[in-house]
């Protein structure tokens, strides 16, 4: 490999431009990634409770750190009704070699009581990350967090939930989000309803309002973005036949709109899920992102 060539990619993997950005990835694994530290982990700590739902978190960070770190918080996916904090623990296992404090949390799921009655909209879910980010700002200098360091990434449903609270959540008792990254996440809801009719019936259970746009425009990224939005990457695969590559088109539309910083990495002939190959490509570039801005 030249180093020219390699100096050309490094740029285009981790340069930030004035609004929006799309690009196909060229993938040369590890390329910006330091000798990895020792790390350490603790599993199921208890960050918030509901009633008798009690939320943990997972947390990798780097082992015996002396000094305060920068903190990324991982939101999983699994259609807002299913999935748990351990899809994220490959990721966070690398991301806590290079430096970074890492919180993957379980949130209430989206699902019907006994009597049929749904439990836990969207906007619960937020409360929980809002819940998240406040006990980790209270327990800063136990985790060696820095709380003017913070970044958070989701997948599919869960990207939809990192970039609503990234863009929306904010006070002076919760780390500052100064970075997003969504894999394959919604972000305009009505355009989805259209997209993907076979949707509709889950969105009606989540969201609880299909048939009201107001309700759909408010639980919607797209309506949050602004100019002094903190950046945003965005991986999505041009046949995802789930959350189709138009949502994360839509997103950087609305980033050139209105000045916002967003690049969209598409990656061509993959669907919701990504190959190997290019989960693989996908990693480097979520961290070498938040690497350029936490870092």
């Amino acid at each position: 490999m030249f180093i020219r060539h390699l100096f050309f990619w490094i740029l285009a993997a981790i340069t930030l431009p004035s609004g929006a950005s799309i690009m196909t990835p060229s993938c040369e694994e590890n390329a910006l990634l330091k000798a990895a530290q020792k790390t350490s982990s603790l599993e199921d700590v208890t960050y918030c409770t509901h009633h008798k739902d009690v939320l943990k978190v997972d947390i990798i960070s780097p082992a015996n750190a002396q000094t305060t770190n920068p903190a990324l918080l991982f939101i999983h996916g699994g259609a807002w009704s299913q999935g748990d904090k351990k899809e994220w623990k490959g990721i966070q296992l690398k991301l806590a070699g290079q430096g970074f404090v890492t919180f993957s949390l379980n949130y209430r799921l989206n699902t019907k009581d006994d009597k049929g009655a749904v439990l836990n909209s969207y906007s619960d879910q937020i409360e929980d990350i809002q819940c998240a980010l406040r006990w980790i700002y209270k327990n800063r200098k136990k985790y060696k967090v820095n709380p003017k360091r913070m970044g958070i990434a989701g997948s599919s449903s869960g990207a939809h939930l990192a970039l609503l609270a990234g863009l929306t959540l904010e006070g002076n008792d919760m780390p500052s989000i100064k970075a997003i990254v969504s894999v394959s996440g919604p972000t305009d809801l009505d355009a989805l309803q259209v997209s993907n009719p076979k949707l509709n019936s889950l969105l009606e259970k989540v969201f609880r309002s299909v048939d009201h746009n107001s309700s759909m425009k408010k639980a919607s990224p797209v309506t949050y973005l602004k100019k002094e939005s903190p950046p945003i990457l965005s991986l999505s695969g041009t046949l995802d036949n789930v959350v189709p590559f138009d949502q994360a088109e839509r997103l950087d539309r609305e980033a050139l709109k209105v000045g916002a910083k967003h690049t969209l990495i598409k990656f061509d002939n993959e669907g919701h899920r990504f190959s190997e190959a290019s989960r693989r490509c996908a990693t480097t570039y979520l961290i070498n992102f938040f690497k350029k801005i936490l870092i």
